[in-house]
């Protein structure tokens, strides 16, 4: 597939192909160039930090979300999430 390559929802979206077909180091890298190309890019956070979840990288995880939140602070659902990933963290302590 080829994509524009400066256009970072595209990118991001071929993470989210790349993660729910199993194809983890890919998905990973998608996000990342997706947020190298736009710092500002919120959905791709989350949905890196939701792959992460799943893959147990909680402390990762919580970083790409405080990433997101500096991005917006009024980001509620972000906080949340923070919130949750920390109280996880502590109940696998």
């Amino acid at each position: 597939m080829e994509l524009e390559p400066l256009y970072p929802a595209a990118i991001g979206n071929l993470g989210v192909v790349y993660a729910t077909t199993g194809r983890k180091q890919d998905a990973i890298a998608s996000f990342r160039r997706a947020i190298e190309l736009d710092p500002d890019y919120e959905q791709a956070h989350r949905i890196w930090v939701s792959s992460l979840a799943v893959d147990g990288a909680l402390a990762e995880a919580e970083g790409e979300l405080k990433q997101a939140l500096a991005i917006d602070p009024e980001d509620v659902i972000a906080a949340q999430v923070i919130d949750q990933l920390q109280k996880q963290a502590i109940s696998h302590r």
